[in-house]
């Protein structure tokens, strides 16, 4: 035999490098076809025709493949359909290999997916190769150990159906396209708040209705040492009441606020005979949080009997209900003050309840604060709170209802069917009467939500929100001074 030539040492290099990695190289030989490097099995091919010789690289590129633990599915093909081998090695090779699997047991041979007869047959679906036609069903026996264990040096890799793929899709979208319905409600309210103006908005809360009926509040007709004020009805629909006593009564009603019917319990500062009532409603009810909105005494009026310790370490006995015993307190802002309060058993130390008391200071009586944020800060704290939150002033009207409706509002403006403040302050009148007693408590309500709504940038005309800024000072400083 004479000599080989030149080019037939580099082959045999070439051909040592495919023997150590035949996927990789015959990946990059079909799919680059550089003009200046010869791929490998254009090589192989002029050796043969060089030395009218027959080297049997698919012997050889089996025997190598029959080394491995476990042959793939495109493996399993290569040995019977040449075509379909191609390609499958003109796939490019994934990033990320799946780990080594434990090695198929002597006696399960690799399932054969077709016979010499029949037509060629491509991978399962799940393989995800490209530009191929889906395979026939393969029974559960034979493709079961195929998905359980993928060969280490595999080309394709068993990934979630295009189906799958395609559902979360289209979650997605849904969730994007909720998310801009959601944005275009907030900006839409936003340009009509600052359309309408100031002026508007007076309108709009002399035209809400603010009707409290005695025939539907009988229980407050029956009870009037339990009352503060005569003038303020209790609405018996959604009046607090204890299952476990039948004549229980406290001047307390249950407000809903978008989906949750009993987010709020705005009720009337306690009496002095209405203290245990008001602790027991606590205790039934498991409340979690107690906001007041109210001194003690304002301007030289009572608005509220002490029913809680003022200091820490004080305990204060609830008659023969329970003690409460004031344990911490810290500033949430200068305007926000909590307390945490435990509530004990009378001759007990075993802890029946612990509460948050929040104080907002300084608001006064049938006017607003000079803070627009105080609210939201509120709301952060009790945002997760389950249990209803209990809202007081001195009647549970004026400043308790304007709380609960910049609440409402924020809760209920990112709702796809929000129906408008006007409305929702219908509603909130109609379950505690004679909610937010002032056209400036309105408009309050208004200024802090699109101050808020400004601080994350839903509001797209500043010199629209300046001037409806500019004329609520207006508003509040043309409101009489109470004396």
């Amino acid at each position: 035999m004479p000599p080989k030539p030149k080019k037939s040492t580099g082959a045999k290099k070439k051909v040592s490098k495919l023997n150590k990695r035949p996927s990789k190289i015959s990946v990059v030989s079909v799919n680059e076809r550089s003009k200046n490097e010869r791929s490998v099995m254009q090589s192989i091919e002029q050796e043969e025709a060089t030395n009218n010789e027959i080297v049997p690289t698919p012997k050889k590129t089996t025997a190598q493949i029959a080394q491995q633990p476990t042959p793939t599915l495109p493996q399993i093909i290569a040995k019977q359909e040449p075509e379909v081998a191609m390609k499958t090695m003109m796939l490019p090779p994934p990033s990320d290999p799946p780990p080594p699997p434990p090695p198929v047991a002597p006696h399960q041979p690799p399932p054969q997916l077709a016979t010499s007869a029949q037509p060629p047959q491509p991978p399962v679906i799940n393989s995800q190769l490209p530009r191929m036609s889906p395979a026939p069903a393969i029974p559960p026996s034979m493709a079961q150990p195929l998905l359980q264990s993928p060969s280490p040096g595999a080309d394709i890799a068993i990934r979630r159906p295009s189906k799958e793929k395609t559902d979360e899709k289209s979650v997605d979208e849904t969730g994007g396209s909720d998310k801009k319905k959601r944005t275009e409600v907030i900006c839409s309210w936003i340009r009509l708040v600052l359309q309408n103006g100031v002026a508007g908005l007076k309108k709009e809360y002399r035209d809400s209705p603010n009707e409290a009926p005695e025939d539907i509040a009988t229980s407050f007709l029956g009870n009037p040492t339990r009352n503060r004020y005569r003038n303020i009805p209790c609405c018996d629909i959604t009046r607090v009441k204890l299952t476990d006593d039948p004549h229980f009564y406290i001047h307390a009603n249950l407000v809903s606020s978008g989906p949750n019917p009993r987010r709020f319990i705005c009720t009337q500062a306690p009496l002095n005979g209405t203290i245990e009532e008001f602790w027991k409603m606590i205790i039934v009810t498991g409340i979690e949080y107690i906001v007041m909105l109210c001194e003690l005494v304002e301007k030289g009026k009572p608005k509220s009997a002490e029913y809680f310790p003022s200091q820490i370490g004080q305990t204060t006995k609830i008659g023969r209900l329970c003690t409460v015993t004031k344990e911490s307190r810290v500033d949430i802002d200068k305007t926000l003050v909590m307390s945490t309060m435990r509530i004990s058993k009378p001759g007990d130390n075993a802890v029946v309840k612990i509460v948050k008391h929040i104080h907002w200071r300084n608001w006064p009586d049938h006017g607003v604060p000079d803070n627009f944020l105080s609210p939201f800060r509120l709301l952060t704290v009790v945002k997760n709170c389950t249990k209803p939150i209990v809202v007081h002033c001195s009647a549970g009207v004026g400043r308790t209802g304007t709380l609960a409706l910049i609440l409402i509002i924020l809760e209920s403006i990112c709702l796809p069917d929000f129906i408008g403040v006007p409305r929702l302050l219908a509603k909130l009148r109609e379950e505690r009467f004679r909610a937010v007693q002032t056209e400036m408590q309105y408009l309050y309500a208004h200024r802090c939500v699109l101050e808020y709504l400004a601080l994350k940038k839903y509001v797209q005309s500043r010199e629209d929100f300046a001037k409806f800024a500019k004329d609520y000072e207006q508003a509040l400083a043309m409101c009489p001074k109470e004396a």
